[in-house]
């Protein structure tokens, strides 16, 4: 069985990321490991883990959108944004009430850019920014364009207010909860976070950690070509497949369209091409 491709993993609460890439490390016996995108270590849900050689597709997955189930609580302020911060400021004074919620879900859709947290791996001048906080260095967070895909609530009883949202590459939740409170006329903080989505892959796909050991997870071992299903298949006969892994540019027929393409020889998967005016060019090949 093959050593390379997706898993799917269902982090808990209460561990890094990279803790989660240990683990499979040491299960797996395998040092090419890497995620496509990290969770809090107070947060849960889907991380999209690459074993082996797949580490190489790692960056096709950087504008996939995701999907959280977030708890926000209204009335308390932390530095980090969530629970794991110091409470700077507190607010009792202004409840929020279930009219005002209703309204929340048409202006978050509204919102294109964000300020990042303080507390976050962005770096500044070469350095992680909450590296910077921890030595109360003042930070000025650059904003950055987002997309609100969705958003729903799905549960208010104040303080607390559950919600969902699907999000662009680079949203904050931690900062988006924040700014909800600010829309409301008061501050909030986010209490719990799970990530339920990422791109077509579901959290009810993902495997608990706890779940895997060395005698099976290579039978949750995910082909690459099966993760990366947003991309077309296209077939290559064994000359064009020999160019390909060279890394020369190919002509094709111009019915077939432009666009990123997983490449195929045989049935196999040799990596990813994409066709520009009629000419496909190597992007990955597998190693």
């Amino acid at each position: 069985m093959q050593d390379t491709g997706f898993l799917l993993i269902d982090k808990p609460e209460g561990i890094t990321s990279f803790n989660v890439i240990a683990e499979l490390r040491k299960i797996t016996r395998i040092r090419k490991i890497g995620h496509t995108g990290t969770l809090d270590p107070f947060a849960s849900g889907l991380l999209l883990i690459a074993v082996g050689n797949a580490t190489r597709f790692i960056e096709f997955f950087g504008d996939d959108v995701k999907t959280y189930e977030v708890i926000a609580e209204f009335g308390k302020k932390t530095d980090t944004g969530d629970i794991t911060g110091e409470i700077i400021q507190t607010d009792e004074d202004k409840p929020v009430n279930e009219t005002d919620i209703k309204q929340i879900p048409d202006k978050v859709k509204q919102i294109t850019e964000q300020i990042p947290p303080v507390y976050s791996a962005i770096k500044i001048d070469g350095k992680r920014a909450y590296s910077l906080a921890r030595k109360q260095i003042e930070v000025t967070m650059p904003s950055r364009s987002i997309r609100i895909y969705e958003f729903a609530i799905l549960e208010f009883q104040y303080p607390q207010l559950k919600y969902t949202c699907t999000v662009s590459k680079g949203t904050y939740i931690r900062s988006l909860t924040e700014t909800i409170g600010e829309m409301l006329g008061t501050i909030a903080t986010t209490t719990s976070l799970r990530r339920t989505r990422i791109g077509n892959h579901s959290i009810e796909e993902g495997i608990p950690l706890h779940n895997l050991d060395n005698g099976n997870w290579k039978n949750n071992l995910i082909p690459i070509e099966k993760i990366l299903d947003k991309f077309e298949h296209l077939s290559l006969n064994p000359e064009q497949g020999k160019a390909f892994c060279n890394g020369m540019q190919i002509g094709m027929e111009n019915s077939v369209k432009e666009g990123k393409y997983l490449i195929l020889i045989q049935g196999n998967l040799i990596g990813i091409g994409e066709i520009r005016n009629s000419v496909l060019s190597p992007k990955k090949v597998i190693g």
